[in-house]
């Protein structure tokens, strides 16, 4: 079994992080410097929600649902911290890896 699940799992579940976090106006301001209205904050929200499932989707392709769903969760695990720290230490960073983390993982999903 290649690694190539772990990779797309984990490069659709960091941006799906980010957009959980755009949802929330602290982070609006600091990631993009202004606060979004309630609509665009449940944009974000649903558009994490749904990079979450896509996440899980790519895990479940793979593997077993026991198995999937426990890799989904360490993935997301990972994920949620490594956003956090990228918050914390380089915000500058976030919505550029998210971005680019987003194209990897659709066209790796792609092309497996």
């Amino acid at each position: 079994m290649s690694a190539m699940p772990v990779w797309i799992g984990l490069a659709l579940a960091f941006p799906a992080f980010v957009a959980l976090a755009l949802a929330m106006p602290r982070h609006q301001e600091e990631l993009l410097g202004r606060e979004f209205s309630a609509r665009s904050a449940l944009i974000w929200r649903l558009a994490g929600t749904t990079g979450l499932g896509l996440a899980l989707a790519a895990c479940l392709q793979v593997w077993s649902v026991s198995v999937g769903i426990a890799a989904w969760t360490g993935l997301l695990t990972f994920a949620a911290m490594l956003v956090g720290w990228l918050l914390a230490y380089a915000p500058h960073l976030v919505t550029r890896i998210a971005c680019l983390s987003t194209a990897a993982g659709a066209l790796s999903w792609l092309l497996r």
